[in-house]
């Protein structure tokens, strides 16, 4: 594959990385506001301690470790997909589709859209939480399921190479 091609290829789950990763980051600039406006605040975070207890902080902290988690869980599965999405055009011999190439653009770009999905939700999750606790759950669950789409995306993009290994 030549690299024009390549590039091409992993434009899509390249922008959504960067998307993901920006949405942790700038969760970190929220966070951080409330955070460093505290009189007692030190580094380690210490949120038993009086001074750093307060309660929007430390749901922004608890977002922040959640946040770091699902980013770790994530990003692999959006580059598997990306890489292994074109076998999915073996799928057709066995499915009919009414997309002719469904491993082509659609599904490259489509990666695309559920990462940007994603980092919103991921940016709204941080927002929300350090809101109330009842306020994550929304964009928690959009997260969820744009995470569910890439995640069997790639599971089910493996399986297809798997298939046109042996077919």
């Amino acid at each position: 594959m030549a690299l024009t091609e390549a590039q091409a290829l992993f434009l899509p789950v390249s922008l959504g990385t960067i998307a993901m990763i920006f949405s942790y980051v700038w969760s970190i600039f929220v966070m951080n506001k409330p955070r460093y406006a505290l009189k007692e605040f030190k580094h380690p975070y210490a949120p038993w301690q009086a001074g750093q207890d307060d309660p929007q902080v430390y749901r922004g902290w608890k977002a922040s470790e959640n946040q770091r988690e699902w980013l770790a869980i994530t990003i692999p599965f959006a580059w598997i997909f990306a890489l292994y999405a074109p076998t999915l055009d073996c799928l057709t011999a066995f499915i009919p589709l009414p997309l002719p190439a469904l491993g082509s653009v659609v599904v490259e770009w489509s990666i695309l859209a559920a990462s940007l999905v994603w980092a919103h939700a991921n940016l709204e999750y941080m927002k929300g939480y350090m809101e109330s606790t009842e306020a994550r759950v929304p964009p928690f669950h959009l997260r969820t399921n744009a995470f569910k789409f890439i995640a069997f995306g790639a599971i089910i993009s493996c399986l297809a190479a798997l298939v046109r290994l042996f077919v």
